[in-house]
């Protein structure tokens, strides 16, 4: 997915885009926050997105919103566009950034909870 995949996502649970798709001009500030605001988020999520493909730890910023995102996808579908939607409407209407964070952090943790361990040889340190 593309930062603007998750960005236009984000603005359809805030409500923001019309009826067309089109982003109004009044949320030109956030188009110019979105950016950081989604490479804030990659940072965020780089741990449990290594979990998830079983490497290191790898954080590929973007730099424009039309960047792909080099997460997984379950992350940027399912996790991403709730985190972004709390960051971008947090100034406007608290209770709804509060729902979306809520909804961040559990489909955070449902994604943790479905993830499975492996089995390694123990190796004697003495």
């Amino acid at each position: 997915m593309t930062g603007s995949d998750i960005y236009y996502i984000a603005l359809d649970l805030c409500s923001f885009r019309t009826k067309s798709g089109a982003v109004p001009p009044d949320c030109e500030d956030l188009t110019q926050r979105a950016v950081g605001l989604l490479n804030l988020l990659i940072a965020e999520n780089a741990y449990l997105d290594s979990l998830i493909k079983k490497q290191g730890i790898v954080i590929s910023s973007i730099t424009s919103l039309s960047d792909t995102v080099e997460l997984s996808p379950v992350l940027c579908a399912v996790v991403l566009p709730y985190g972004l939607a709390c960051l971008l409407i947090y100034n406007e209407d608290a209770a709804a950034a509060a729902l979306f964070k809520s909804k961040y952090e559990g489909e955070t943790l449902k994604i943790r909870a479905g993830l499975k361990g492996e089995l390694k040889q123990i190796t004697e340190v003495y």
